[in-house]
């Protein structure tokens, strides 16, 4: 399968929304989606503004100056025929809080898109880009213990489990039910800019 990674868009705002929607409204957890800008920021992004403004911070990210809740990033968003289906995000680097729980790489994709191979076409892509031009050798991609779905496309992808962290409250407070499962996976030369 094919998929389409671009940039954060602001043209996708209707469809991001309706993504949102099925992930469950305003505050739902959309793994990849970098909410967390959106939320430092205090942005509504119901509105077309608040919305533009998360886009171009979401740009702006490979060129963040790092700090001890703030790591360079590339964000994408997996698009099909016009439409918002998830998003991708690599982390250039690692902080205390990415190197025990979050990895360098995060995604999402909406629930009505699952199971079609999406997150693993884009998780190879993204692992080709980690490595030229960003010039990591390897990343360190984490998943639920009971999310299948991501666990196939991470060993898919070439992941090697590496070890498993206790579910805590902090794993609890990012949505996991279960422990954490932490892999280790090579990556290569890109497509995607």
């Amino acid at each position: 399968m094919t998929v389409d990674l671009v940039a954060p868009d602001e043209a996708l705002w209707a469809s991001w929304l309706e993504s949102r929607d099925e992930w469950g409204g305003p505050q739902a957890d959309q793994p990849g989606s970098a909410l967390g800008v959106a939320q430092r920021l205090d942005l509504d992004l119901a509105s077309r503004d608040g919305f533009g403004q998360w886009v171009q911070e979401l740009l702006a990210q490979p060129e963040a100056v790092p700090g001890p809740d703030i790591v360079p990033a590339t964000n994408w968003w997996i698009v099909r025929d016009g439409r918002y289906l998830g998003a991708i995000q690599l982390r250039h680097s690692l902080n205390e809080f990415l190197a025990d729980v979050g990895g360098h790489i995060g995604y999402g994709v909406r629930p009505s898109e699952r199971r079609k191979g999406l997150a693993s076409a884009a998780l190879r892509e993204v692992l080709t880009y980690a490595g030229d031009p960003v010039g990591l050798s390897r990343v360190l991609i984490t998943c639920d213990e009971t999310n299948a779905g991501s666990r196939k496309a991470i060993e898919g992808c070439g992941g090697l489990l590496d070890s498993v962290r206790p579910a805590d409250q902090l794993s609890r407070n990012l949505g996991h039910t279960g422990d954490t499962l932490r892999y280790w996976a090579v990556t290569g030369r890109s497509s995607v800019s």
